[in-house]
């Protein structure tokens, strides 16, 4: 069991380049204004996606430590790719709602939950001490699959916004192949559930986390202040790809 936990250590790298390999970060607001959006329009879906990532970080929390980490990581690639496919059939603002939805559900089963799995593989092995130095070299290697793939994928979008599109399921299909291969820590590992358990995961969760911010004020400042100033980023990044179209830049050069 050790030598297969070891494992994922070394699968963790690749899956997080996959994970951030994301080609339609930096041209996805533009894509939607192609397909005939407004920008008001696109706002509404980036709240819609919000807004489920606020109902769904709990559950998902408690869905990881029930069906353990590797479900949840599988789950969540699915669960993207098949949000990508729906923003290439779609025409609708309803179709791209419902994408938007699956792609923040996505993103609530992964968060936490591949944190999670590469500390708790390090506890069994007795390494946790080993984490920050860890997850530093895995944010390093994510870091650099996010800079190659808003480049790639305003290049290929100066071709076509499918193509784009296309790969991403692609690499999405990858990370759900290389997620396969996580083994599943026995410290998380649970064989049985049923709905009082599912019931009383949740209701742990809501009550673990509020007592943490009770006695450690700090914490709920810095979440405080990460949200609002993640609001004014992100606000800014998204809308700035339009704002760039407007003055005639290539998809490549906002990219």
């Amino acid at each position: 069991m050790n030598n297969k936990t070891n494992q994922n250590i070394s699968i963790g790298y690749i899956y997080n380049f996959f994970l951030q390999f994301n080609i339609t970060s930096a041209i996805w607001v533009l894509y939607l204004a192609f397909r005939g959006m407004s920008l008001v329009e696109i706002g509404i879906l980036e709240s819609i996606y919000h807004i489920t990532g606020l109902c769904l970080e709990l559950p998902s929390g408690a869905l990881a430590d029930l069906r353990g980490r590797k479900f949840c990581v599988v789950l969540g690639r699915a669960v993207d790719i098949i949000s990508c496919a729906l923003m290439i059939i779609s025409n609708s603002f309803f179709g791209f709602a419902i994408s938007f939805i699956l792609s923040s559900a996505a993103m609530n089963l992964n968060s936490g939950a591949a944190e999670a799995l590469i500390f708790d593989s390090l506890k069994e092995l007795g390494e946790e001490k080993s984490y920050k130095k860890v997850w530093g070299q895995l944010v390093f290697v994510m870091s650099i699959a996010q800079g190659i793939a808003v480049l790639l994928g305003g290049v290929l979008s100066d071709v076509s916004f499918l193509y784009a599109y296309i790969l991403g399921i692609i690499v999405q299909t990858i990370a759900l192949l290389v997620a396969f291969n996580f083994n599943e820590p026995t410290v998380t590992c649970q064989q049985d559930y049923d709905n009082s358990k599912v019931e009383n995961a949740f209701t742990n969760q809501v009550i673990t986390s509020i007592n943490v911010l009770k006695v450690r004020k700090c914490v709920l400042y810095i979440i405080l202040f990460s949200a609002l100033m993640g609001s004014l980023q992100t606000t800014v990044f998204f809308y700035s790809q339009q704002y760039f179209s407007n003055l005639g830049y290539t998809k490549t050069l906002i990219a």
